[in-house]
């Protein structure tokens, strides 16, 4: 028997072993129709209780298995999160599953996401399992999303019908995902890069033999702009993604309040992050600053480009449409955008904080529902992953109103890079105009105007959009 049971700690959660005052929660949550809305039935206080004491007994006995979750300063148990060898036969057993079952009030937090990552580490790089499963019911879209996100693979051919569960049972049909060992090994990491005393934070996603994707978010937007999501549906065809934290956000250096930067210097880390991993050419992809920086990055270190895809940005310099003054239509956007940024208060608790951000993400969103899930997600991470002010007169909108855009006439026309161009129609920051400048301007570059589409993009069928358009591009400029 084994006498020490882990605990693996994240950083924001305890995976532990149970306790008995664990088991009123976690009878409160197999009662709650929400979380149990893919399982056969929610659960009598004595059946929870059981499976509670059979996950309690299996960590002392082998040292791991469905560990209960703990937030610390949030709540002593959340669920549970674990590795258990899968109870049932079945065309792909034996086999050691990852699961998770989380209370619904916290929900949308990424929770699931953090543990099952920390999990799928451990059973790879401690347990050396070769593969690992997992499954759910068909229709269970939201732990699917879960194992998406982990960078879990499914294939059609291995759904099933769940042996334990009678065949008039509505969630009978389950779906498999799997990920073996060197899948791991190549699906994610993440290292801190110096540049002299600066320190950038960089994660990346796929295999490092296939062609690269630089992902470079906007202002005072951490690298996790790009979702879990977007980078495994890259990395999961063919490219090798990295996204990272600027200068003065997220887990990377503060830097401004003691040597003001601008955007050539954030073109430079970008390229030098390339080096660090040892790459000579990447296609490269900015949002709204990061646009500005692709743009800079394709003036100053054209050869270190394979192609460069600018979403929701404007132009580096002036051009025809920037020259036009803004109509009334225009100018009411603007102000209303502004104004809705300046009424959000600062608010005591981090929950408040998060909805106190809804409002402007719905509104930078266009006309495409706001996934609030993923805004949530965004946000949290955005809030308690920095240290640095996100507030008004942050280096990054310094860095932007210092640009001397009317200083670089006819720049754009010097890029001879492969460009593609992603804009909403309805982006109330970077105008539809500013996406027009940056196509007609750069030669020969391709124009995608997505109708509907605002400034940022939370939601799920916005972002495969654009990651499938991006793949398409970057397949003719391999």
């Amino acid at each position: 028997m084994i006498t020490h049971s882990t605990t693996i700690r994240t950083r924001r959660l305890i995976l532990r072993p149970w306790r008995e005052e664990d088991l009123e929660s976690y009878a409160m949550m197999n009662a709650d129709s929400r979380v149990m809305e893919y399982f056969p039935s929610t659960l009598s206080r004595e059946e929870s209780n059981r499976q509670a004491h059979l996950m309690m007994k299996e960590i002392p006995e082998i040292g791991w298995g469905f560990w209960a979750v703990e937030v610390p300063d949030v709540a002593n148990f959340i669920g549970w999160i674990g590795l258990r060898k899968v109870d049932f036969s079945a065309h792909f057993t034996p086999a050691i599953e990852i699961g998770w079952r989380i209370a619904f009030d916290y929900w949308g937090h990424g929770y699931a996401i953090e543990g099952a990552r920390a999990c799928l580490q451990y059973g790879f790089e401690t347990l050396k399992l070769k593969e690992i499963v997992s499954f759910t019911a068909l229709t269970n879209k939201r732990s699917q999303r879960v194992m998406q996100q982990i960078g879990m693979h499914h294939s059609p051919a291995d759904d099933f019908d769940h042996p334990k569960l009678s065949v008039d049972c509505k969630v009978r049909r389950h779906v498999l995902y799997r990920m073996k060992q060197d899948e791991w090994k190549r699906s994610f990491a993440s290292c801190n890069i110096k540049i002299g005393d600066i320190r950038l934070h960089t994660e990346s996603f796929g295999n490092s033999a296939d062609p690269a994707c630089l992902l470079i978010a906007g202002a005072m937007a951490p690298g996790r702009f790009w979702s879990d999501t977007f980078c495994y549906d890259l990395a999961n065809h063919g490219l090798f993604v990295i996204r990272y934290d600027h200068r003065d956000i997220g887990d990377s250096s503060a830097v401004w309040q003691k040597k003001p930067y601008s955007l050539a210097d954030l073109a430079n880390d970008a390229v030098a992050i390339l080096d660090e991993y040892g790459i000579n050419q990447a296609h490269i992809v900015g949002h709204s600053m990061g646009g500005h920086i692709c743009q800079q990055i394709a003036i100053d270190h054209p050869k270190r480009i394979l192609s460069m895809a600018i979403i929701s940005s404007g132009p580096i310099g002036p051009t025809i449409e920037t020259d036009r003054p803004l109509t009334d239509e225009e100018q009411k956007t603007l102000d209303k955008t502004w104004a809705i940024f300046l009424s959000k208060k600062d608010e005591s608790s981090l929950n408040k904080q998060i909805q106190g951000f809804m409002p402007v993400w719905r509104h930078l969103n266009g006309s495409i529902p706001l996934d609030e899930e993923m805004a949530n997600a965004y946000t949290r991470d955005l809030l308690t992953r920095t240290t640095h002010s996100i507030r008004e007169g942050n280096p990054h909108e310094l860095l932007m109103q210092n640009l001397k855009i009317d200083q670089h006439r006819g720049i754009l026309q010097k890029i001879d890079v492969p460009t593609l161009v992603i804009h909403g129609d309805s982006d109330p920051l970077a105008l539809p105009r500013d996406g027009l400048a940056i196509a007609h301007a750069i030669p020969n570059a391709k124009l995608l105007m997505i109708q509907g589409m605002g400034h940022m993009i939370f939601n799920r069928d916005l972002e495969k959009k654009i990651a499938q358009n991006l793949l398409k591009y970057f397949q003719t400029n391999r």
